[in-house]
This record gives structure tokens, C-alpha cells and sequence, in this order.
């Protein structure tokens, strides 16, 4: 035990201390409380990602509450305060301080620092400042919760933030339960997604609308969707998964044998229409609110060149022939696009929402994902 500090946990004494501090009750009752914040310190944690070290330590004390806040850097090390910890403190002792990392199976080590400073010095509250975030967050116009991005809100930037948690699940629960006790549609897109069960809390419920677009959900992640889920109208667009699938119909059995769900990325599979095999649509814009910009270019772009393959060798002329990328508009077949392929072009353009584009009388196909890299010979036939 370090005379400097009776109350530091190590790996060489966490025993010894963690027993002390069982029977201390001053102790107890002071990491307990919010007059001061507690330390955590990974050693050697600047070679871990962020997020994966802090869902780690949290999901490894859970059904305990921790809540990491001010995750900072200290040499070659990383730390995190928090308040309220004791149970949390107790259950890492019992693992020797050391948690098992699940990409390489090497051992994290881990230190413990009780009372490391007075909460007076850092005034943040970070339960109460979710509960604002979340608040504002609410649309009660549309029985909506709008999550999406939610590490993104500048007053979260000094607060854990993940949905892959079930503590995180815990405190949002409470807080929909206080502010917003009937919720018809759930925003969770951006948010680093990969645990589909814990999703769990809210399978209870009829969800209307499931948000889930833009995380990192593959097709063995989805598998642990729990059975219990009635979806109204389910968004998968910008997953790992979609990637997965050669057409719409593969996908819509897939995901349907998990779930019962009516609309699936703005598609209705109510029923097992075989008119839903059509062409796979992944999207590579990363940011969604520019894809009315980017759409409106296609169409533009592209209809100004449709008319013959006259025009469409112009249009190569516009194309460095040292760029990176490509990106064409076409519709399948030999033909190029004529002026009367307009109607189905501007359908392709409009359909932007949709993860899948069904194939209409012109079997148009709109895609972003024809990328060409480096020196590539474009075809313009």
C-alpha cells in the first residue's frame, strides 16, 4: 500500500486494499459520494482506441454502474474519472485489475485511485448533463428520439457516450421513462452500433420506427437481434451487412428471420413479393446531409451527356486521367442513355432514400458504388 496514498489499487495490492477498503466505511461512502472524483488508469493505454477501452471497462463491471468521464492522456498511459464507483471498483479487483483485450487476448493492466481529486476542482455533473442532451434531444411533435451522432453534442465530449453498453442502456431508459414514457420512433444512426442485443430494452415495445443506418452492424451481429422486435418501418442503410447480400430479396429474408418488420430502408416487405429482387445500392456519401446536393448533380451531370455516344465521349474528356476516382450513372445493356431514358433517369435520382432500386422498364440502375481507382480505362458504351 503506498504511503502517499493509502487509497491506490494495484495490481501487486488490490487484494490487500480492496479488503481494506471493505472495511473502511469512510472509504466506501467517499467513492460513493460526489465530493470527489475517483481514477482509473489503463497503463500503457495510448496504443488502445478510446471507445474500445471505455465499453471494456464498463461492460466488464456490469450489472455495477460506471460512468468514465474526462478520458485524458498521461505519458504512455490513459485515465478517466468518475463518482459513484465503489461496487464497480470492487468487481475489477476481483479480475486482479486486468481485463482481457478481445483483439489481441492480451491483458490490460489497470490502477485504481480513490478520492484523486476534489469534485470542486472539476464542477461537472455527468448525469445531469446527459439528461439535458437527452432532453433536447426528444421530439414530441413525433413521439421521436433522436440519438443519432449522439458523441457529437459538444457537451458530451467530456463524457462516456456508447450505445454498444448496456449501463449506457440503463441510464437512457430512466431518463426516457422520466421525460418521454411512450416513443414511437427511435433515431440511433452515427452512433458505432455493433451489439444488436442491446437493443434489447426497448424490444418490449411496438417500435414503429428503428433507426439504425450508418453504424457498424454485421451479418453475425444481427443474428443476436432479439426475437421479441415488432418494427414498423427498420433502417439498415450504410451497415457492414448490407454489403453482404446480391440483392434486396436475399436481404429482406435475412433480416426477417430475426425480426417482424413491415418496411425495410423504405421498401414494404409485408409480404414476399418476388418483385423485390433488384440490384444492390450500397452508398458511398458519407455525410448524409449532402446527398441532395449530391444527387441533383447526377442528374444534371449526367443528362446533359445522355443523348448519344457523341456526347458521352465529351463527357470522358471531363475525367483526369490521373484521378482517383470515378463515379458513373448508367443503366444496363449496350445502349447509352438517350433522352428517352429521362423519366427513369430522374426516378433513379429521386429514389436516393432507398438502400435497393428495383429495375423499372428502362432497367435504369443508379449507382455509386462504380468507383474506378488510379489509371483504370473508363467504359463509355
Amino acid at each position: 500500500m503506498s504511503k502517499e496514498n493509502p487509497f491506490v489499487f494495484t495490481r501487486a495490492n488490490c487484494e490487500v486494499v480492496s479488503e481494506f477498503a471493505r472495511s473502511n466505511s469512510l472509504l466506501k461512502q467517499t467513492m460513493n459520494s460526489e465530493s470527489h472524483w475517483n481514477r482509473i488508469t489503463i497503463l500503457n493505454g495510448t496504443k488502445y482506441e478510446k471507445q474500445m477501452i471505455l465499453e471494456l471497462v464498463v461492460s466488464s463491471v456490469y450489472p455495477h454502474t460506471l460512468y468514465p468521464c474526462m478520458y485524458r492522456e498521461d505519458d504512455n498511459d490513459t485515465f478517466f474519472l468518475f463518482k459513484n464507483g465503489f461496487a464497480a471498483v470492487m468487481s475489477l479487483c476481483a479480475r486482479k485489475l486486468y481485463l482481457v483485450d478481445p483483439e489481441t487476448n492480451q491483458n490490460i493492466e489497470l490502477s485504481i485511485t480513490a478520492q484523486y481529486v476534489s469534485a470542486s476542482l472539476f464542477p461537472l455533473d455527468p448525469m445531469n448533463t446527459l439528461e439535458e442532451v437527452i432532453k433536447k434531444r426528444i421530439k414530441r411533435d413525433k413521439q421521436l428520439l433522436d440519438l443519432r451522432n449522439l458523441r457529437g453534442e459538444p457537451e458530451m465530449a467530456d463524457l462516456y457516450c456508447s450505445l454498444n453498453c448496456l449501463t449506457f442502456w440503463d441510464i437512457l431508459m430512466q431518463l426516457k421513462k422520466k421525460h418521454m414514457p411512450t416513443i414511437h420512433g427511435w433515431i440511433l444512426s452515427h452512433n458505432g452500433i455493433t451489439k444488436v442485443d442491446v437493443l434489447d430494452p426497448i424490444s418490449k415495445y411496438d417500435v414503429p420506427l428503428l433507426d439504425l443506418r450508418y453504424n457498424r452492424i454485421t451479418k453475425d451481429g444481427y443474428r443476436k437481434m432479439n426475437k421479441s422486435f415488432q418494427i414498423g418501418h427498420l433502417l439498415l442503410e450504410g451497415n457492414p451487412m448490407v454489403a453482404d447480400f446480391e440483392n434486396t430479396w436475399e436481404m429482406v429474408r435475412f433480416v426477417k428471420t430475426r425480426v417482424r418488420v413491415s418496411t425495410l430502408d423504405f421498401l414494404n416487405v409485408d409480404d414476399d413479393n418476388r418483385s423485390l429482387r433488384c440490384f444492390p445500392f450500397p452508398s458511398y456519401i458519407i455525410e448524409p446531409s449532402f446527398k441532395s446536393f449530391v444527387d441533383h448533380f447526377m442528374f444534371h451531370f449526367f443528362k446533359k451527356f445522355e443523348k448519344d455516344k457523341v456526347e458521352r465521349k465529351k463527357l470522358s474528356l471531363m475525367y483526369h486521367e490521373e484521378a482517383s476516382y470515378s463515379v458513373s450513372l448508367f443503366k444496363s445493356g449496350p445502349d447509352p442513355l438517350t433522352s428517352s431514358a429521362s423519366d427513369y433517369l430522374a426516378m433513379a435520382v429521386d429514389s436516393v432514400d432507398h438502400n435497393f432500386i428495383c429495375p423499372g422498364p428502362a432497367r435504369m440502375i443508379k449507382k455509386y458504388d462504380n468507383i474506378l481507382f488510379g489509371n483504370l480505362k473508363l467504359d463509355w458504351g
